[in-house]
């Protein structure tokens, strides 16, 4: 089971600190909240500085990182925010997620075995702001047989971008059953059409 936020933070860099009159290494911020997420549901806006959770500094996202990986979803934190140069306390409340399967998704995912991308990944993958990360693939299932692959992470479907199941699900439902999707794969982007 995994902690789920709803949102995506980046370091605060020196432009973005003085533009939001902040300084670098006193928050991480926040590019993105997921709709419908626990962030959305603390209310979080994009654009918001996490400075402290439960009254510990937090100077970057591999602090928060740590921070988070002792995390038990569904226990309420308080987040320190800074907001239009005001300091709020935001309750939030993470919840547990343990990822989709992705039959459950589109047929042509079946065997596979979905999780929204990670802080750990984010960090480690600059510039890509979510995704769902393919942790396993049945050997003979048709995502195998799709050229679905372990550690992808998907992108799009049908060539509107996604970056969590969640919005897999909205898409996906608007789409027949053979969809493409975009996955990424050693660092380079292509196209999967699932029948």
């Amino acid at each position: 089971m995994t902690a789920y936020f709803g949102f995506l933070v980046t370091d605060l860099a020196p432009d973005t600190a003085k533009e939001l009159k902040v300084e670098v290494g006193r928050g991480v911020f926040v590019a993105r909240v997921e709709q419908d997420s626990p962030a959305d549901f603390a209310g979080m806006l994009v654009g918001d500085v996490v400075s402290a959770v439960d009254g510990t500094p937090i100077g970057s996202v591999a602090a928060l990182t740590q921070i988070a990986g002792r995390f038990e979803g569904d226990r309420q934190v308080i987040l320190t925010v800074v907001r239009d140069e005001q300091i709020v306390t935001t309750p939030f409340t993470p919840v547990e997620i343990s990822g989709a399967v992705g039959g459950a998704l589109k047929p042509g995912l079946a065997g596979a075995l979905l999780f929204n991308l990670d802080f750990g990944m984010q960090i480690a993958m600059p510039g890509l702001f979510g995704g769902i990360v393919v942790a396993d693939v049945v050997a003979g299932s048709p995502a195998e047989r799709n050229g679905v692959k372990i550690n992808d992470i998907i992108v799009g479907v049908n060539g509107a971008d996604i970056s969590s199941v969640s919005e897999f699900l909205f898409e996906g439902k608007r789409a027949p059953a053979a969809v493409a999707i975009a996955v990424i794969r050693d660092g380079a982007k292509r196209e999967l059409n699932l029948q």
